[in-house]
């Protein structure tokens, strides 16, 4: 069966905010917390986690053994730097396709991830990009072959330098629902009146 590194990033110190967004509460966990409990059981993966800002908060918050830390002392660098990190750390272990996602993605859920993945493997696709109703992207799939161009990743685009470079090589999953992630408190409070019965 097909083998899955799955990366959260979640190193960023949230300044839009003014505070953690990692370890907002949400659902009786933390936002980071929501995340790793929706990808926990994707057969054959193995999740890790990239921290900077607020790394040993953060760590004692992390809810399960199984994930993986990676912590990147360059993490200001941003988004590109930590998927570089995060690539020198699972390069010597062979996945077949890495599953890239951030730690405020709140609305997107098991399902969500199971229906991506099998996407992604069904159609053999290289690079896969989640397709909103107005945007596209995160969260992505590469296939393992791409591992050496994530590695060369610096600006704060994170993965976009890459899909830009392959873009012949990228297939859209499309998703319903519209992009929303969490960078104002104003969001936050969108999300708990959302969920709130």
């Amino acid at each position: 069966m097909s083998k899955t590194a799955i990366i959260i990033l979640a190193a960023g110190d949230s300044s839009r905010l003014g505070r953690p967004k990692q370890l907002l509460r949400y659902k009786n966990t933390t936002l980071l917390g929501h995340t790793i409990a929706q990808l926990a059981s994707l057969p054959k993966a193995e999740i890790f986690v990239v921290l900077g800002a607020f790394r040993n908060d953060i760590a004692q918050q992390i809810p399960s053994e199984e994930v993986q830390l990676i912590n990147n002392s360059t993490w200001k660098k941003g988004m590109g730097n930590s998927l570089s990190v995060a690539m020198e750390s699972i390069q010597q272990d062979a996945f077949d396709q890495v599953l890239i996602t951030l730690c405020d993605l709140p609305r997107l859920e098991h399902t969500f991830y199971v229906s991506l993945l099998d996407f992604h493997i069904a159609h053999k696709n290289q690079i896969t990009r989640t397709a909103y109703p107005k945007v596209k992207g995160v969260p992505v799939i590469f296939s393992s072959d791409y591992i050496p161009d994530l590695m060369e990743l610096t600006s704060d685009e994170g993965a976009k330098v890459v899909i830009q470079k392959y873009k012949n090589r990228v297939s859209d999953f499309s998703w319903p629902e519209p992009y929303f992630d969490i960078d104002t408190m104003e969001s936050y409070q969108e999300l708990l009146n959302r969920s709130s019965p």
